[in-house]
């Protein structure tokens, strides 16, 4: 009993095979599309002019020009149907790459700013310590011109070159 069962799945196999090599509806596309009268009737008016088109391109002599294109065409669906991945499950991998590709990219990218903000920052502390090590020296140089100031000195200056003291004490006047 199991060999004639054994037999049995081997002859349908082989009407499976047959079928989809001739693009014909399997068993279960057509529970599937039984409700759906539409799909149906296109369905078969698919595989009618696909008859007609052999039927016309036989009773030429070059039926291979005629059914190039079909058979181009038909070729990739049983390509497709070799392979155990269905349309939409290669869209969804190529959709999941893209978005693990995107969002590689946004992090490469927030990355960067974080590392540009933290050399901006490390820069800013630099020039900040820099700056008040220029601001202690020039307290210093100030401290010092004031405890070394000799007015006598400052006179003789003046009354030698009286032009640039006034200068000096225009560049004052505009600092201040």
């Amino acid at each position: 009993m199991d060999s004639i069962k054994r037999r049995g799945l081997e002859i349908n196999m082989e009407e499976f095979k047959k079928k989809e090599q001739n693009g014909e509806p399997l068993e279960w596309e057509l529970q599937l599309i039984s409700k759906d009268n539409e799909t149906r009737k296109l369905i078969f008016e698919i595989l009618t002019q696909k008859n007609e088109i052999e039927n016309f391109a036989k009773s030429h002599e070059k039926a291979e020009e005629y059914l190039k294109d079909y058979k181009d065409f038909s070729s990739s669906f049983t390509n497709r149907n070799q392979y155990q991945e269905t349309e939409r499950e290669q869209e969804r991998i190529k959709r999941k790459q893209n978005k693990l590709k995107k969002l590689e990219k946004e992090y490469k990218d927030e990355e960067k700013k974080w590392e540009k903000r933290e050399e901006d920052k490390a820069y800013d502390r630099e020039r900040e310590k820099q700056y008040e090590e220029d601001k202690v020296k020039r307290k210093r140089r100030l401290i010092e011109k004031d405890l070394n100031y000799d007015s006598d000195a400052e006179k003789e200056r003046m009354k030698k070159n009286p032009k640039a003291f006034e200068e000096h004490n225009l560049i004052k006047i505009q600092e201040r």
